[in-house]
């Protein structure tokens, strides 16, 4: 049905509000629960609509953020990155959000409807398409009332030529394109205050060094952090 994720997600979630969902289901063409556990995780930390809350939602995790629409909620692209000193997560974050406009949101939910994206199963059950180390891993995640879908779909761009791949590619090319997602990323990586970090596809990022006087101030901040970090952990194992 034409424009059926449009009336669902901007016009008809309002229904489900005040609704028990605390047993949301997986559907069978979903990865496993492993992973959406290990997913929902960043899910929290990023404070993003949770499958167990009372708000339909359409969610793309894709390489440092995502993009999130739903009926009831400011449609928006998060970022997110995580601080590393001396090759040490220092339990610093920074995030930034982007609105997206009623017309960006239109158009990604008329892509998922023509381009049939709800149709395609997680990669593990598409018999052609492999998986390796060194890639980019998108999610798409979709909530309605107590179903939920969870699928994974490892660097479409490398699979052979067939359908489901060919989609995948296109979707993520395009909405590349709607939600300005790699322009936003560029304002987003020139604002991170960190001089190393990293992101949800567990590439590590580090600033080049040119204020000499600031950096050494900002190493002697993160080694006294990281020391008092140390000894707090080492307190909580006692």
């Amino acid at each position: 049905m034409k424009y059926l994720l449009i009336a669902v997600l901007l016009w008809a979630a309002g229904n489900v509000q005040g609704q028990d969902t605390a047993a949301f289901r997986l559907s069978a063409d979903s990865d496993t629960i492993f992973w959406s556990n290990y997913h929902l995780r960043y899910v929290e930390q990023l404070e993003l609509l949770h499958p167990k809350g009372n708000t339909d939602f359409y969610r793309i995790i894709l390489p440092g953020g995502c993009v999130e629409i739903s009926g009831t909620q400011t449609d928006k692209v998060v970022f997110k990155v995580d601080e590393i000193w001396d090759n040490i997560l220092t339990d610093d974050c920074f995030v930034q959000t982007f609105p997206l406009t009623e017309n960006q949101v239109q158009r990604i939910c008329h892509l998922i409807d023509s381009l049939m994206i709800d149709s395609i199963p997680s990669d593990q059950y598409i018999r052609q398409w492999h998986r390796g180390f060194d890639g980019v891993t998108y999610c798409l995640e979709r909530r309605t009332g107590t179903a939920y879908s969870f699928k994974r779909y490892w660097t479409p761009s490398v699979q052979g030529n067939f359908r489901e791949a060919n989609l995948i590619a296109a979707f993520i090319e395009q909405l590349n394109i709607i939600a300005g997602y790699t322009d936003k990323r560029k304002i987003f990586e020139a604002a991170i205050p960190f001089y190393g970090w990293t992101s949800n596809n567990g590439t590590i990022s580090r600033r080049v060094v040119s204020d000499s006087e600031h950096y050494n101030k900002y190493k002697r901040l993160k080694k006294k952090q990281l020391k008092q970090k140390a000894k707090m952990e080492k307190g909580r194992y006692k």
